[in-house]
């Protein structure tokens, strides 16, 4: 059910890997509950709030993972942004959010145990130049320069995370993208 002021989905996701040589990788997701407000203003200040949040059921089965039928997880992840500059020529604009996941199970080296809790922080820096616009006949190429900075750091349980979509794969990062 997807509202511009909200969204909540209810559903159910199966991956099969195929590999020639291996037993092929099973990854579920259900049931799964996902809920997501976007971005909206925070009262009268200048900053946005965000939030994605999810109660999963998940499981996955390949060569050296056999989970139970049912691994909860339960994910919270509200971010905040403020824009620094905006105008026509240029966008500029941080993010700060913090994650938490909660999982019943987690990987160790003797195979499945308690509970894992990754709690994280993300910091993201967004500038977007000035758009440079070319015709070239009835087509127009325009080149729109940016960079990102992405900065996460408390998720550095990854080895213990069992991983079955991209809520389970953040890591700790440092990085730029332009």
């Amino acid at each position: 059910r997807n509202q511009p002021n909200a969204s909540v989905n209810v559903l159910y996701g199966r991956t099969g890997i195929f590999f020639t040589n291996q037993p092929t990788a099973v990854l579920r997701k259900f049931p799964a509950l996902e809920a997501s407000v976007p971005e909206r203003p925070l009262g009268s200040l200048p900053a946005y709030f965000s939030i994605d949040s999810g109660l999963t059921g998940i499981a996955r089965r390949d060569a050296s993972i056999d989970t139970p039928v049912f691994v909860e997880r339960y994910d919270l992840h509200p971010a905040i942004e403020i824009p620094v500059l905006r105008s026509n020529a240029v966008d500029w604009s941080n993010t700060f959010g913090v994650r938490e996941t909660v999982y019943t199970h987690s990987l160790e080296p003797i195979g499945l145990t308690g509970a894992l809790n990754r709690l994280s922080f993300d910091y993201t820096s967004n500038f977007v130049g000035p758009p440079l616009e070319r015709d070239f006949g009835k087509w127009r190429h325009v080149v729109e320069p940016s960079i990102d900075y992405r900065y996460l750091t408390g998720a550095d349980r990854l080895r213990h995370t069992i991983v079955v979509d991209d809520v389970d794969l953040i890591t700790n990062t440092n990085e730029v993208e332009y």
